[in-house]
């Protein structure tokens, strides 16, 4: 599944009003859903689970099934005995019609799943299904009828598959974009939960929840009976004060008190996120939604997008964000690749700040002496190349502190070289969306893909007419790539496919990587059992130390 939701985690300690629960049970734990639940909201919770869950960034492990396996033909899941749903105090098995309906949904509405934070479905053909009693299913992928939503052959990373699985049973909508955005609920509002914790109560006004534990539960017992979730804001007072017991946030100057207090252990991690920047390709044809173009044509020379890559200063943008931190988020050099995962290499690093090479780009292509000699902090010199002058808007979510801070670097660092920023923000409730960069209106974008850390999370970004090409880039050789990574389920094999698609990109570069964020979890000593990453996948574990 493709995280599109990242939150801010709180774990608070209890109040006397909750007493009817122990302390040694009961964790309440600070998180702002901002009014969102869907079926992200779902995964995130740890409500709704799937054959695999996610530990940390790219490893699966077996969740609600006892084996499973994928080749060239198909897939197949042997679901554990002891998987049931929680609904509303009944108890229901986990069947292959669960499965089943969880595709209906996916090519019921493709594209809205997808945005849901999930890895579509569209590849598996529901002509062709097997089962064997109620806990076995055999699914084949789709060989005829193939088109951009509905691919035929394997899914490489189909360990990320039915990750969230829906009740068959009790589904309240047809559609993937309205599924439990009220509650977590069957078709009678009563909770819903293949997880170790349904989610009893939820008040998005509030930003308030109560997960309590699933008695059908069929994995490792949870030690803890309830999990509160609210919201919390004085986050660093609580934590050192002994308010709060732990809290996942990004790693920043705001946590620097927190480093040293007796009680508290703090473990460093990246966000399972990339930060990026998007050049809009002239009017190339990308997404079905895109239907606008760059305001400067200049951009679909790969030339000036690799001046502007040379231009930009990444390291001191990370330093600005994350101070003393900085050292664990370094200059991310692959679109493809997690940083320091498998089959990560440094492609994009031939783009590392070196303003003398960026102005050298701009002289051999632009007009001569429209821009300056030498990079300068002070220079007001615009190149004009082709007749055009070499003026670019810059997008971002304007409620971003972290992506303004972005844009003024950068529009400083090209300044230097002769490049002018216009400022182009938009609401966060716009810019992804068709009203705002999703239509290809902007010429540089900064925003963050989420992955689970298969390079295939990014096929649909930068594969010709992807769902998700805002960029207008296409290359034959590099959807060549993604067709054989895709086709191929040897995870050896798959990395070479990719790694060689990642080398074609830096060369023409769509886009250019920045960073992956930092993030610590910041917890006190005898708060265990959380995976740093994701922790709410690992709920059955938290425990407070005897």
């Amino acid at each position: 599944m493709k995280r599109a939701l990242l939150l801010a985690l709180i774990v608070l300690a209890p109040s006397a009003a909750q007493a009817s629960v122990p302390t040694s049970q009961r964790v309440v734990f600070g998180l702002a859903p901002n009014g969102q639940l869907g079926m992200t909201g779902a995964v995130t919770l740890g409500v709704i689970r799937g054959p695999f869950k996610p530990i940390g960034v790219s490893v699966w492990v077996k969740d609600l099934v006892t084996s499973a396996r994928a080749d060239a033909r198909g897939l197949s899941y042997t679901i554990s005995p002891k998987a049931y749903w929680y609904w509303g105090g009944r108890k229901i098995p986990v069947t292959w019609r669960d499965f089943v309906a969880t595709v209906q949904l996916s090519d019921a509405s493709p594209a809205a799943f997808e945005a849901a934070g999930n890895s579509p479905l569209g590849n598996i053909d529901l002509a062709h299904v097997t089962h064997h009693g109620l806990r076995q299913v055999t699914f084949y992928w789709r060989t005829t009828g193939c088109s951009d939503t509905l691919p035929c052959g394997p899914i490489p990373n189909w360990q990320s598959l039915f990750e969230p699985l829906v009740p068959s049973f009790a589904l309240t909508s047809p559609s993937a974009d309205t599924l439990w955005q009220e509650c977590i609920c069957g078709s009678d509002n009563k909770p819903i939960s293949d997880g170790p914790f349904y989610l009893a109560s939820y008040s998005a006004g509030e930003n308030t929840a109560v997960l309590k534990r699933n008695p059908y539960w069929g994995g490792h017992k949870p030690a803890l009976a309830e999990v509160d979730l609210r919201d919390a804001t004085d986050d660093v007072d609580a934590l050192r004060s002994g308010a709060l017991d732990a809290e996942t946030t990004r790693a920043d100057a705001t946590i620097e008190p927190l480093l040293h207090v007796p009680h508290l252990v703090v473990q460093w991690t990246t966000e399972p996120t990339l930060e990026e920047l998007y050049f809009r390709i002239g009017d190339e044809r990308g997404a079905p939604g895109v239907t606008k173009g760059s305001s400067n044509q200049l951009l679909r020379a790969p030339w000036m997008r690799q001046a502007i890559a040379l231009a930009l200063d990444r390291r001191s943008i990370v330093t600005n964000l994350f101070g003393d931190f900085a050292r664990l988020a370094p200059p991310a050099d692959s679109l493809l690749v997690y940083p320091f995962g498998p089959g990560y290499h440094r492609d994009f690093d031939r783009w590392d700040y070196n303003p003398t090479a960026a102005l050298a780009l701009l002289k051999a292509h632009c007009t001569p002496g429209t821009g300056p000699t030498a990079p300068g902090p002070a220079n007001t010199k615009i190149w004009q190349c082709a007749g055009l002058t070499a003026v670019f808007r810059w997008t971002w979510r304007a409620d971003s502190p972290a992506r303004t801070t972005t844009e003024q670097l950068a529009k400083a660092d090209l300044r230097a070289i002769g490049i002018q920023i216009v400022e182009h923000p938009l609401p966060g409730s716009v810019v992804y969306t068709t009203d705002g960069a999703a239509s290809g209106d902007f010429d540089i974008l900064d925003l963050s893909q989420s992955t689970t850390g298969d390079p295939s999370d990014f096929v649909d970004v930068f594969r010709c007419g992807g769902l998700r090409n805002w960029t207008g880039f296409c290359s034959d050789k590099v959807d060549a790539l993604f067709a054989a990574g895709g086709s191929a389920l040897d995870p050896g094999t798959r990395i070479e496919d990719y790694a060689a698609a990642d080398l074609l990109l830096s060369q023409s570069i769509p886009a250019f990587p920045l960073y992956a964020p930092p993030r610590a979890l910041i917890r006190k000593a005898s708060l265990l059992g959380i995976d740093p990453v994701v922790p709410l996948s690992t709920l059955e574990d938290w425990h407070w130390k005897r």
